[in-house]
């Protein structure tokens, strides 16, 4: 029996377990706080799946910075925390700055 689909899962894991880690966390973090704030099942799958996503979209300005792998797990950890709506708008807000507007409406 061939086994070579097995040792290359094994393999992937062992490599990105840090990136898995972060992006799990993000979704479970995210999840349970759509739970404490009695949100729906729909609102849970979506806002979980976007905080993994934005996760794994941050690991390599951890890299960038020359931060360790495991700040990964921080970083899903609080994306969860903060969530997709607040997240946007915090990035909204520092684009406008930069950009020299004051608010997305002038």
């Amino acid at each position: 029996m061939d086994n070579d689909w097995l040792l290359a899962i094994t393999t992937f894991i062992a490599v990105h377990v840090q990136q898995l880690y972060a992006f799990g966390l993000a979704m479970a973090i995210a999840v349970f706080r759509v739970i404490y704030r009695k949100g729906s099942i729909w609102l849970m799958f979506i806002e979980g799946s976007l905080c993994g996503l934005i996760t794994l979209a941050a690991i390599p300005l951890i890299a960038y910075f020359g931060l360790p792998d495991n700040m990964a797990q921080f970083a899903g950890g609080l994306i969860g925390w903060i969530g997709v709506a607040k997240l946007s708008e915090f990035i909204d807000r520092h684009i406008d700055k930069v950009m020299g507007k004051g608010g997305r409406h002038e």
